[in-house]
């Protein structure tokens, strides 16, 4: 049996950095390989444009997550919010509330969630 509080509302966004000055870095080695390669005569500009738009989409969907739990059901969001996970109450048999390291005593930040 699972109880679920009424006017419950928590949401916690949190950015992926390191996923994003490692694709940043990518692409700057890759407008440089770009530009060494023209200098050579030759043009791979269609590559270049195909490989920036689709490290461009990875990062808007990749670039943060956000925990969104409401009276109704758990949502997980990537990005911009292309890629969303609705999770149910009924479908949940375990829930613990763990302490995340970096936080004050007390406080708890994360739930393990089984299914």
């Amino acid at each position: 049996m699972f109880i679920f509080l009424i006017n419950m509302k928590y949401s916690k966004t949190q950015t992926g950095w390191f996923f994003i000055v490692i694709f940043a870095f990518i692409l700057i080695g890759m407008v440089i390989s770009y530009s060494l390669e023209i200098e050579d005569g030759k043009d791979p500009f269609n590559q270049l444009l195909f490989l920036i738009l689709f490290l461009g989409f990875c990062i808007l969907n990749f670039y943060q997550l956000r925990i969104v739990v409401n009276q109704d059901c758990f949502y997980i969001i990537y990005g911009i919010g292309l890629i969303r996970i609705k999770i149910l109450p009924e479908s949940l048999q375990y829930v613990k509330a763990v302490l995340s390291p970096g936080m004050p005593d007390g406080e708890y930040d994360l739930c393990i969630v089984e299914f």
